[in-house]
């Protein structure tokens, strides 16, 4: 392809990421009309609350669903990645519809991938405009990694734990006292403007106090923002709980997210949940013990907080030529402790590109020459294909890009524990085995085979979700044991 036509379709590229939006696909393609930002219904898998929509984005917690506009063309109608921009270039005006529908045609012809999807789509161009309107706010210039890491530390020192809190973190999370005081702290019910107020001024004599920060300077800084009405900085409105540091390999706090709790087991002593109070609906514990990230996007002069990877590291400085990945905090930390080497936590499976690889060069150049890497995901992951294929996508990238590592997958029967700090807690670590990649990836798709032929169903472009009818999880497990377990010689619960 020449320089200019590849300049050409950069352009259209470039175009497409400016002007079309998940919220506008969502309508264009499906009907679908989202009012609001987060805790929406997922159209994918119907989980209540687990959605979250963005400009470029949109995410499930549930079922882990990750697409981008291209992506989403991709799923929805088939084709490849070059095939989804030049059909999204023509049913959005960027392209003329003659000339995306002859390349297109060009590409059919080559035995190339096309969308299913040819006809155009006629899009009416003043609602997408209306629609688009709804993802663009007046959005600050981020602050400095350094400003964001000093005014996360501020906070962390200003509101310390509750004494429920601390001993949660300390006895049902098994963390270390240093731990605990390096990446957790009270984050106060600011959905209360009182407490909000009182939180926002206590801050700003701290930061003025130890960096010379006004509150002008929180702006740029995830989480705070500028109210239109009263001019003033302010932050989100936070149901509060605990706060949980996420830190860059350098050390440096990049967000933190907050677990929000509003429920404790006084009865029998238990703090696998803590909170301020005691509530006995069980349907309002479930409700609202979950993880939030401290971001104010869509809000004046308010800056989204990305994607946010944690790097955890032993305090014994001859750590283990070994770096694990996994997702969540307190896998990370449980790994981190028993095995003695650097993790990286991802904040969900799907959200790995663009974040990952830059962690394991800095470590491998500024910290630690590692020798191995072992990626651990929940064991679910073989009756949980959405993960499986979440997992597939990472290795193959680390893979490709770090060719002089080995690297593994840890597999474990789920009935030793679902997560590896599950399996850590209970003792039951020497019942998990590593297994190169390569030697994974071919007994899974042994088991992809058997699930196309027994239940018609089609392998790796389905997730879970969609098998539910077909085949109950149990059946699952039995032939993911049978496929993969037991051919890598994995140890089994009697």
């Amino acid at each position: 392809m020449s320089k200019s036509k590849l300049s050409y379709y950069k352009e259209i590229q470039e175009q497409i990421e400016n002007t079309v939006t998940m919220r506008s696909v969502f309508k264009v393609y499906d009907g679908i009309v989202f009012e609001k930002d987060s805790n929406l219904t997922c159209p994918f898998c119907g989980r209540k609350g687990a959605f979250v929509l963005r400009s470029k984005r949109c995410d499930c917690y549930k079922c882990s669903r990750s697409y981008n506009v291209f992506t989403y063309y991709e799923e929805k109608f088939g084709g490849d990645f070059f095939a989804a921009k030049i059909s999204l270039a023509r049913d959005f005006g960027i392209m003329p519809a003659d000339k995306a529908e002859e390349i297109l045609e060009k590409r059919r012809k080559e035995g190339k991938l096309v969308p299913s999807f040819s006809e155009k789509k006629i899009v009416d161009q003043e609602m997408v405009k209306r629609l688009n309107k709804q993802d663009k706010w007046n959005e600050a210039e981020r602050q400095t990694e350094d400003v964001i890491d000093n005014v996360y530390t501020a906070m962390s020192r200003v509101s310390m734990l509750t004494e429920a809190q601390y001993k949660h973190l300390l006895t049902a999370r098994n963390l270390t006292i240093d731990r605990i005081a390096k990446d957790y702290f009270r984050m106060p019910k600011t959905y209360i403007n009182k407490v909000r107020e009182e939180f926002m001024d206590t801050l700003v004599k701290d930061i003025n106090k130890h960096y010379g920060y006004t509150v002008d300077t929180l702006i740029g800084v995830p989480g705070f923002y500028r109210d239109e009405k009263s001019g003033k900085v302010t932050m989100v409105p936070v149901s509060g709980g605990i706060a949980i540091k996420s830190r860059t390999a350098n050390g440096k706090i990049s967000g933190f997210q907050t677990r929000n709790y509003s429920y404790i087991n006084a009865d029998n002593g238990s703090y696998d949940i803590v909170v301020d109070e005691k509530v006995e609906d069980e349907d309002k514990k479930k409700k609202n013990s979950k993880y939030s990230w401290f971001s104010s996007p869509r809000r004046n002069e308010g800056v989204s907080s990305r994607t946010c990877v944690d790097v955890l590291f032993p305090p014994n400085k001859k750590m283990r030529r070994q770096l694990y990945i996994t997702e969540g905090k307190f896998k990370a930390e449980a790994i981190v402790k028993a095995c003695l080497s650097p993790v990286i936590s991802l904040p969900g499976v799907t959200q790995w590109k663009g974040v990952l690889d830059p962690q394991i060069s800095y470590i491998q150049k500024n910290i630690l020459e590692i020798k191995d890497i072992f990626i651990c995901f929940d064991a679910d992951i073989g009756v949980n294909l959405r993960v499986y294929n979440a997992f597939a996508g990472m290795a193959e990238e680390v893979l490709k890009n770090h060719k002089e590592l080995n690297v593994f997958v840890l597999v474990w029967d789920e009935r030793f524990g679902k997560g590896m700090d599950d399996a850590i807690n209970a003792n039951n670590d020497n019942k998990v085995k590593r297994v190169r990649i390569g030697e994974y990836l071919a007994e899974y798709k042994k088991f992809i085979e058997e699930l196309e032929g027994k239940y018609d169903i089609n392998g790796f472009d389905i997730y879970y979700r969609k098998t539910k009818e077909k085949v109950k999880k149990s059946e699952l497990f039995e032939i993911y044991k049978e496929k993969v377990l037991i051919p890598l010689k994995v140890e089994l619960k009697k």
